[in-house]
């Protein structure tokens, strides 16, 4: 809720007396204390009441309810020289628990021997009248505002109002809220009596208490009749309160057999919520659990699938190698698997050629579906902005008499695909734009021909007064001019303390006030800010020397941490961490990818036995770290030659056949990882029995003893012992991965806020560089002293000039008036070409909106332009990208075709390579007879994967219903 509105202040411009005037209240009082006759009585008679209604009748004026005294003598007396006098009246209120304001006034314009103008004005938006509201507009005459300049003033803010009665409704609202306009004016009517002069004199106790008596409001006999009728019913009131409570005594009672009654069935109800309750924990537990069979059969049935597919594929190929050991010879076999392995290459070279193509054809696929997108998103902004400025167009010849524009619409937006032709609406609105311009260049000649004329007749007429007031007003801006250099100075030392930044010492202020004060001509406010930019220059050197160091230390922080940053993503982006290499490693490896020689590292392979502690294991991988072992790559024996023919410019380490078994060896310390590859799980196994692992020196020539030392042929090496192992075994190499990233993690934090600081340190910097130039920016303005001194000039030469231009004036005026008639009649005749009202803002406005009408013309024909430009594109990318899907599924068909061949072709070499592996007959036929065993049992087989799949998916199926 609202606290009410208390008076603040009373204010009064140009009034009576006063130039500008105000009184404050405290807490909505107010005494004036004065002498007889210095107008206490007027000053008040003039707000209360008629600042509350408006009402400004002879006898509302007099406190003593003569009719003598009239409003316009308080602006215009008869020993006043004036003609003519705006003056205003108004009344500040604020609310009790908050700095809100509020303001109602009156302003009236008199003129000699002629009705007073009398207006009414409220300001509801907070601004204050003297603080950041003037009701004049010239600071050195304060010229009070006219009505219509007060309106355009207030604008939203507030309203102002031409008539009294609604003034009087408007001030109700805002302030008092009566449910009617008579209970107001009683309201009124009692201030009235209230303000009668002389109190102690006339008015009595008794009398007082009339009045009081009469102003409240009368008793009607509806008001009363219920009195009346309530009193009558007192008695059967009683009875009938007593009944009630006897009421109430039986209700407890009935309540109490009923609270236990509700007790009974509360329980009965919660004992079945108990019993529901459990059933449906059972109902859920049984759903989980038919979800869970479910799951396993789909499961089950993937599994089945994918042996029915592996049976399948193992009868092909045991077939073919059936036939092949039927008939085939080892050298025949080589050939075949040499055959095959070219074969091999040629698919995987056109496959690769395929995904190529099917990549690039599904980017450009991409890139046609996002631009046909785009273009249909294009072409609905077009429609919408020709929609848009058509609208535009239509608001801005709202009130031109321009009807093509009517027509242009309706055959634009009814043929928007087909091909439209601007060129005859722009030259009709071409031929009404000339029109127009020629009606605003006559109209503006008329205008400065009138006022021309109108200020030539004024300063005919006013020439003879303004000798006489040149005089009065030429002391009048000597005065003004001490006074603003006194104001400047005050403002100089306000400034002055309230600076941070910008300090000036004290003999440099003393200097400027001396300057001031001895300003009589020309600019000396330059000479001022040539002192204070002085200090300026000096503050902000040393601020910016500040500045250039935290920066500095800013760009090395920001560098570290975008360092750290992309350090931190390449070990988030990596999918297992490796040992650092030397580059010719890392390009030797690449060669043997390019060359398709098969390697593996050696630390990927393995993983530490569990009988290792965690010191054994560091101290092991370390090891076999020194020794070049850890990241040595095992290849097969029969790439040796190829391998160590390599060219320049590339090494590695390799292991390529068995070593001699040691009796004490790594098999101890490490397990195989890759059990599932037969021969690189035998191969691993042969390499680690090689190598010896003891605490002594045995027979072997390459050993790792418990504590990290190790031989390799006649060279002897330690460890640091201060290693930990992170690269053999999986979860060691991902748990190392993880303890890189977390530890960026941390410095990117410390380093991220490090950067946060300094960049708060440049802020606050920056801040007290934004702070200095606004200090300086506030620096008070020369602006009031120089257009005092230059006021001051000009009227000494006005007094010396003006008696020279009278004369002038004369000649002048008559000039003026036949050159206005001439210029009227040009006027009638060109301005009836356009229909518009004969009138310079009509035309002018006329004028900007057929420009802009012509500015959104051309621009809706640019986005016209566009439009069918874009339907045009639209059209040809969807057909180009018909032709692509075209091409990417011939691509996908031909993929599938080389995938099908490869997994043949490598499925018949790894058969030939086990064939080759079986030199002896003895052996062949030992594996002729496995196939034929394996072929009998695997229809069965088959049928089983079959019967079982059949029944998991009739399971599933009744398991969904």
């Amino acid at each position: 809720m609202n606290s009410k509105w208390r008076a603040n202040r009373i204010g009064l411009v140009d009034f009576w007396y006063y130039d500008e005037e105000e009184f404050q209240f405290l807490d909505g009082r107010m005494l004036l204390r004065g002498s007889n006759g210095s107008g206490k009585s007027v000053t008040m008679q003039s707000f209360i009441p008629v600042i509350l209604d408006g009402n400004m009748r002879p006898n509302r004026l007099d406190p003593f309810g003569s009719t003598a005294r009239k409003m316009e003598n308080y602006l215009l007396e008869e020993d006043d020289g004036r003609d003519e006098r705006t003056g205003y009246l108004y009344m500040e209120f604020k609310r009790e628990d908050t700095d809100t304001y509020m303001t109602i006034g009156i302003g009236m314009r008199a003129r000699r021997n002629k009705k007073m103008d009398v207006w009414y004005f409220g300001i509801t938006d907070g601004r204050r009248i003297g603080r950041d509201f003037f009701l004049y507009k010239d600071v050195q005459n304060k010229i009070a505002y006219t009505k219509t300049e007060l309106r355009n003033r207030i604008g939203d803010g507030g309203q102002v109002l031409d008539s009294q009665r609604e003034y009087m409704e408007y001030v109700n609202r805002l302030l008092f809220g009566f449910e009617t306009l008579d209970e107001y004016k009683e309201m009124l009517d009692l201030l009235i009596q209230l303000r009668t002069p002389k109190l102690s004199k006339d008015f009595k106790p008794t009398k007082i208490n009339d009045i009081l008596t009469s102003s409240l409001q009368t008793l009607s006999e509806d008001d009363l009749r219920p009195i009346s009728e309530a009193i009558e019913n007192m008695d059967s009131l009683k009875v009938n309160l007593d009944t009630l409570k006897e009421s109430i005594k039986a209700g407890k009672q009935i309540q109490k057999v009923y609270d236990q009654y509700n007790k009974i069935v509360l329980y009965d109800k919660a004992n079945s919520y108990e019993i529901a309750l459990k059933e449906y924990d059972d109902c859920h537990k049984t759903a989980l659990k038919l979800e869970e069979t479910k799951l396993d059969c789909e499961e089950k049935l993937k599994k089945e699938q994918q042996c029915y597919d592996a049976i399948v594929q193992e009868e092909d190929v045991l077939t073919k190698e059936r036939n092949s050991l039927n008939q085939s010879e080892a050298t025949q076999l080589k050939e075949q698997e040499e055959s095959y392995r070219k074969e091999l290459h040629e698919w995987e070279k056109q496959k690769e050629e395929k995904e190529k193509q099917y990549n690039e054809k599904k980017e450009r696929r991409i890139e046609l579906e996002n631009k046909v997108k785009e273009q249909e998103e294009k072409n609905d902004i077009y429609r919408d902005e020709i929609q848009e400025k058509l609208e535009e167009m239509e608001e801005y010849i709202e009130d031109i008499p321009f009807d093509e524009f009517e027509f242009f619409k309706q055959e634009l937006l009814g043929n928007l695909d087909q091909s439209y032709d601007f060129e005859s609406h722009k030259k009709l609105l071409q031929t009404y734009q000339k029109n127009v311009e020629d009606g605003v260049e006559i109209l503006e000649k008329e205008k400065k021909y009138q006022e021309q004329y109108s200020d030539s007749l004024q300063k005919y007429d006013e020439i003879q007064k303004e000798r006489d007031d040149i005089e009065r007003t030429l002391k009048q801006y000597e005065i003004l001019l001490h006074e603003t250099k006194a104001e400047f100075i005050e403002n100089l030392y306000r400034w002055e303390r309230g600076n941070q930044q910008l300090k000036i010492p004290q003999d440099s202020i003393q200097e400027i006030t001396r300057i001031v004060e001895a300003w009589q001509q020309g600019d000396a406010y330059s000479t001022l800010e040539t002192i204070i930019r002085k200090y300026l220059h000096e503050k902000e050197d040393i601020l910016r020397d500040e500045l250039r160091e935290i920066q500095a230390e800013e760009k090395e922080m920001v560098s570290s941490l975008r360092k750290k940053k992309e350090e931190l993503t390449k070990w988030e982006n990596a999918k297992d961490p490796e040992p650092e290499r030397k580059k010719e490693v890392e390009e030797n490896r690449k060669r043997l990818k390019e060359k398709g020689i098969p390697y593996t590292p050696f630390y990927k392979v393995i993983e530490f036995s569990d009988s290792l502690n965690e010191e054994q294991a560091s101290r092991l991988e370390e090891a076999l770290l020194r020794m070049g072992i850890l990241d040595a790559l095992i290849v097969p024996l029969e790439y040796r030659e190829q391998v160590l023919a390599l060219e320049d410019g590339v090494c590695d380490t390799y292991f390529f056949h068995d070593v001699n078994s040691v009796k004490e060896n790594l098999l101890n310390a490490l397990d195989v990882a890759q059990e599932e590859d037969i021969l690189l799980s035998q191969t691993i196994l042969n390499i680690l029995r090689g190598i010896g692992y003891q605490n002594e020196i045995g027979e072997s020539h390459t050993w790792i003893d418990e504590k990290g030392n190790y031989r390799i042929g006649v060279l002897e090496g330690t460890i640091t012992k201060q290693y930990d192992a992170k690269y053999i075994g999986v979860q060691a190499r991902e748990r190392y991965r993880k303890q890189q990233i977390e530890h960026l993690k941390v410095e990117c934090d410390e380093l991220q806020k490090a950067v946060e600081e300094i960049q708060e340190k440049v802020r606050q910097k920056e801040d007290e560089f934004s702070l200095l130039k606004q200090e300086y920016n506030e620096f008070p303005s020369g602006e009031d002293i120089k257009t005092a001194v230059d006021d001051y000039k000009e009227k000494e030469r006005d007094y010396n000039r003006i008696g020279q231009e009278i004369e002038k004036s004369r000649i002048l005026l008559e000039q003026q008036r036949q050159e206005l008639e001439r210029v009227r009649v040009e006027v009638q005749s060109i301005c009836s070409k356009t229909d518009l009202s004969v009138q310079l803002v009509v035309f002018e406005a006329a004028r900007k909106d057929l420009r802009e009408y012509s500015e959104l013309l051309g621009q809706v024909q640019i986005v016209y332009n566009n439009y069918r430009n874009g339907l045009d594109n639209q059209k040809s990318q969807r057909e180009y990208l018909e032709e692509v899907h075209i091409d990417i599924d011939d691509i996908l068909s031909e993929i599938n075709r080389s995938n099908r061949k490869l997994s043949g072709i490598k499925q018949m070499i790894e058969s030939i390579q086990k064939q080759l592996a079986l030199t002896d007959y003895k052996m062949i036929e030992e594996r002729l007879d496995f196939c034929i065993k394996r072929l009998a049992t695997i229809p069965k087989e088959r049928e089983n994967c079959v019967k079982n799949s059949t029944e998991l998916e009739e399971r599933i199926k009744n398991l969904e219903e």
